[in-house]
């Protein structure tokens, strides 16, 4: 049996679901912190993944969604980057 075009789709949204949702269970369980670098590089890898699985099935609301997403995430981690970069001047 051969693994189809939709299941490497649906695999490709449950991955991006999956690191959304695993980073918003470690900052829950207070593993990590919202404002962490490991939080941001969750969500940005998440959202991406799901930006390209969006574009795939053509859910388009999704898809802005997850750019946002994204763009908000590195955003935070260029903040988070000045914010070392500050801290060992």
């Amino acid at each position: 049996m051969t693994l189809g075009y939709t299941f490497w789709i649906n695999a490709l949204g449950s991955l991006g679901a999956a690191l959304l949702l695993f980073a918003y269970w470690l900052v829950s369980k207070g593993k990590i912190e919202g404002a962490s670098r490991s939080y941001q590089l969750l969500n940005v890898f998440g959202s991406v993944i799901l930006v390209a699985y969006a574009l795939l099935i053509q859910a388009w609301p999704s898809m802005v969604l997850n750019i946002v997403w994204t763009f908000i995430g590195l955003a935070m981690l260029r903040q988070i980057a000045a914010k070392r970069r500050a801290e060992k001047a």
